[in-house]
């Protein structure tokens, strides 16, 4: 972050692209973050909540949420409402597999309301 500041205001991160876990109910051979196993040293939800606020600090206004499979993470609903009320004309994007539709829409449901 405090190189970030340095560089700021001459660069602004608009769009931010976060892998919030490493977690994947797939192994696909394409995989460019080698997913799979969530990873012990994972941020914990107050430490994301840090992230969001050092973003909005630098100005972001827009995040894509990739892994892994981002919905595997159960307080995925959690981080999205932090980052949206923090920045309130912030839109965030999340990449998915689209595999366990189930758990996709019901936490989909929760982000929207």
């Amino acid at each position: 972050m405090i190189y970030m500041k340095k560089l700021l205001p001459r660069y602004r991160p608009n769009c931010v692209v976060w892998e919030i876990t490493l977690s994947c109910n797939l192994k696909c051979s394409h995989c460019g973050s080698s997913a799979g196993i969530e990873r012990k040293d994972e941020l914990s939800l107050d430490e994301c909540y840090s992230v969001c606020n050092d973003l909005k600090s630098i100005g972001t206004e827009t995040v894509s949420l990739i892994g892994g499979e981002p919905f595997l993470r159960s307080d995925i609903v959690n981080l999205c409402g932090v980052f949206t009320k923090q920045v309130p004309d912030s839109s965030i994007g999340i990449l998915t597999n689209g595999v366990n539709t189930e758990v996709i829409v019901t936490r989909t449901k929760e982000v929207l309301d």
